[in-house]
Order: structure tokens, then C-alpha cells, then sequence
């Protein structure tokens, strides 16, 4: 077997024909032992992606060249082609094939179909570990959803109605259910508020409404990560679980995480659950907002919530306090970018809530500032005091 080896490169002879290793490859370290090491029987499975995708499979996925599949059933380009980019670069794939596992207990065929198109059209949606995806959601700067204010979208909560209460027609633009999608559209539907991270299982996907160029997601229920970091999130994957604050030392003040659950609400009252969590007002009627109750007028059981009444506190208001960073809040963008890097990590995160902060934001240290301002929701709280003290005087 006639081979060279390089920085960047192994080439292989192999039965007349030549195969080329790049140095991204995961198979390239493997390949580079196996020809020095002579153990010349392991090349030829060394010299496509294949064996390391295998590799990772753990049981129930199947690899033929670029075509994966799940128990004997193919699955969507969508997929494969992410697995493969990951294998390329050398990532664990794992977590989309969990993904898959977890699209599996989804029982709509509908739903799991529309889903694949949505990740075909939608980039930075990416699975996390345990494979479930990570989307945008447009909310206030208190955190309730923008249409009906009843909703807290607090990070840390969870929020949940029944799936047979969810609309499943992708015709009706605005119907009953929670809605997240991609950063674009929860964007440009925040306003001047906030850009969450909710986190959703697979399973619990119901519908992609046709309207807004299939940019939204109507879902059951879903949790609520932290706030947009100012970018896409990768289109792969995202390590969720590497979100807590950097220094588990440092405190952390913030409301206890709750769960809302959307119990049995006549359609009639539904319009609490707003464009991005329910139906269109204006086409379906504004009434009195959801009350605490069953439509019956029965009390809610022991572990069942409602949506919250419109005199209910926002459970959370960035900047947060009680952490040694706390200093920052005080401080204007240009004294944050003079702030260094680490510490603006570790208030981004902490008293942000931004996802992503403890890793590298695309932009470097002014993209983390202006994520930051946008978090908080002011850029020069001096400048914003002496304004206050000119009215004062007047």
C-alpha cells in the first residue's frame, strides 16, 4: 500500500485508486496511526466518513454512503446531510440522532414533515444534547408575551397546554397554541422587547403555519432558556447543559422556575394565548382574558396553574442583582467595552440571562455589549438619570 503523509493531508493508494484525507476530517488522526502503525486491514474503512458515523450510532441508525438510517427507515436529507457536516468537522453527531429518537414519539405525521421543512428553510436551529431543538420567541422586556401580557416567559419557566388543544392547520396563520420560530421572525415580532431561547421537544411539536414563509412553529409546550445573545445559534447543535453561570460560586438572584400550564380554556377565552402563544384576536374576537379557573367554573386541582391574571408581577427584570458584577449595571456601553472580556461573560450570563455568554459571540466584545444593552434594555443608565433630573428642574 503506497501512502504520503502530511500536515494537511494523507493520500493513500488503495487497489489502483487514489483517496485524499484532509486534516478536518475525523477520520484523519485514525488514518495517519493506521498506515505508521501498519495495521494496513483498518485503511480502507479509514477512508470515508461512514465508519465514524457508525461509530457514534449507538445501535439503531445505519449508514450506506451518504444515506442514514433509523430502524430501516430513511432518514430526511435534512438530517442526514447535518450528521454528515458534523462528522466532516470532526463533532459528535449524537445529539441530532437523539433528536430523530425523540421526533420518533411524535405521533402527527403532518407535524413531523413540516418540521423537516422548516429546518430546511430556517437556519441557527440547532439540537441540543439531549435532542431537543432550540428556537426564538419575541416577548416584552418583563418577559410576558406580547399580544395578551398573560403569559410569563420568565427564563427558567416551563410552559405547557394539552396537545389536542394545540390547532394542527397550517392554514391558520394565528390559532390556539404556543408559538416560537426562527430568530427573524420572533425579531421582528418583539418590538422593542426581548429575543428568548426556548427549548422544545420534538415531540411536542404540532404545527408550521404556512404564513410568515413557514418562520414560526405553533408547539405545546416548551422551556424557557434565557435571552437571544444578538446572533444565530449554530444549525447544528448548542450545549444547553453548558449554560449555568461560569463560576458555580458566584450568586445568582433570580424567581424560582415555574411551570404554566394552559388548562381547559373555552375557545371563546383563548385570546390570552396571543399570535405567538394563541389565535388571532382581530379575526376571532377579543373577550375577558382567561380566569383561573376550568370552563366550567370548577377550581383548578393541586399542581395546575393559568395564565397570569394582568395584575401579576413579571417574575424577572434584567439587569439581575446579587452578583459581584452588579457594578456593570451601572456602567454605559463604552465603559462595558472597556470592561474585559471574562467579566462581561460573567454578567452577560449572570445578570443577563444570556444565551450563549459563556461562550464566544459572533461579533467579539462589542457584539456581547450591544447583546447586553438589548438584554437590558438601556445603553447609558447616567445619561438616562441626568434626563430625568432636567425634567425635574423644569
Amino acid at each position: 500500500m503506497k501512502f504520503s503523509i502530511s500536515n494537511a493531508s494523507v493520500m493513500v493508494i488503495v487497489k489502483g485508486d487514489a483517496h485524499t484525507v484532509s486534516k478536518g476530517n475525523p477520520n484523519f488522526k485514525p488514518l495517519c496511526e493506521a498506515l505508521l502503525d501498519g495495521r494496513f486491514d483498518d485503511v480502507p474503512d479509514l477512508l470515508t466518513v461512514e465508519a465514524v458515523v457508525l461509530d457514534w450510532a449507538y445501535g439503531e441508525f445505519t449508514v450506506d454512503g451518504t444515506a442514514i438510517s433509523y430502524q430501516g427507515d430513511l432518514l430526511p436529507t435534512v438530517f442526514a446531510d447535518r450528521i454528515l457536516k458534523m462528522v466532516s468537522r470532526g463533532e459528535q453527531p449524537r445529539p441530532l440522532m437523539r433528536g430523530w429518537e425523540r421526533l420518533e414519539e411524535n405521533p402527527s405525521w403532518r407535524s413531523r414533515n413540516q418540521l423537516f421543512d422548516f429546518l430546511r428553510r430556517n437556519p441557527g436551529i440547532p439540537f441540543t444534547e439531549d435532542g431537543f431543538l432550540l428556537f426564538y420567541k419575541g416577548v416584552g422586556h418583563d418577559f410576558r408575551d406580547r399580544h395578551s401580557r398573560q403569559f410569563d416567559n420568565s427564563p427558567g419557566n416551563i410552559l405547557e397546554m394539552k396537545r389536542n388543544r394545540v390547532s394542527d392547520d397550517p392554514t391558520k396563520a394565528c390559532h390556539f397554541g404556543f408559538h416560537v420560530g426562527a430568530r427573524s421572525y420572533a425579531k421582528s415580532f418583539s418590538g422593542n422587547g426581548q429575543v428568548i431561547i426556548c427549548k422544545v421537544d420534538p415531540a411536542d411539536v404540532v404545527c408550521v403555519p404556512d404564513d410568515s414563509s413557514q418562520q414560526k412553529v405553533r408547539i405545546c409546550k416548551y422551556e424557557v432558556l434565557g435571552v437571544d445573545n444578538g446572533k444565530l445559534l449554530p444549525d447544528t447543535t448548542f450545549d444547553a447543559a453548558g449554560e449555568p453561570p461560569i463560576d458555580p460560586n458566584e450568586p445568582l438572584v433570580a424567581a424560582a422556575a415555574t411551570t404554566t400550564t394552559a388548562t381547559e380554556i373555552d375557545p371563546a377565552m383563548q385570546s390570552g394565548i396571543d399570535e405567538m402563544d394563541g389565535f388571532d384576536a382581530e379575526n376571532d374576537g377579543a373577550v375577558a382574558p382567561p380566569t383561573p379557573t376550568h370552563t366550567d367554573g370548577s377550581p383548578l386541582q393541586p399542581g395546575e396553574t393559568a395564565p397570569l391574571p394582568h395584575d401579576a408581577p413579571a417574575a424577572v427584570t434584567l439587569p439581575l442583582t446579587g452578583t459581584k458584577w452588579d457594578y456593570m449595571n451601572d456602567l454605559d456601553s463604552l465603559a462595558l467595552l472597556g470592561e474585559g472580556i471574562d467579566p462581561l461573560r460573567r454578567y452577560a450570563r449572570n445578570n443577563c440571562l444570556i444565551v450563549g455568554a459563556s461562550k464566544k459571540v459572533k461579533g467579539g466584545k462589542p457584539g456581547l455589549v450591544a447583546a447586553i444593552v438589548q438584554a437590558r434594555g438601556y445603553a447609558d443608565p447616567q445619561t438616562d438619570q441626568d434626563a430625568d433630573d432636567d425634567e425635574d428642574s423644569e
